[in-house]
């Protein structure tokens, strides 16, 4: 399924902003949901603030997801 406009707002928990220690309690379930939400705006994707990240904040992110895989 796809939609033409999806809005992400904070639904999810805001990655940017957990500490180290909480990554290995992080539901990687709510990770895939999160990429299966923004994977489905044919058009337009609206996100909020809250999920908004620099290129140094997605490297330091995919990191340390990829240690808790």
């Amino acid at each position: 399924m796809e939609w033409d406009n999806v809005k992400l707002l904070s639904d999810f928990k805001q990655l940017k902003h957990l500490e180290d220690e909480e990554y290995d309690k992080l539901n990687l379930e709510e990770i895939n949901i999160l990429y299966v939400a923004i994977t489905r705006a044919k058009q337009k994707l609206i996100i909020s603030e809250d999920y908004e990240l620099t290129d140094l904040e997605v490297v330091e992110i995919k990191n340390k997801l990829e240690k808790i895989k």
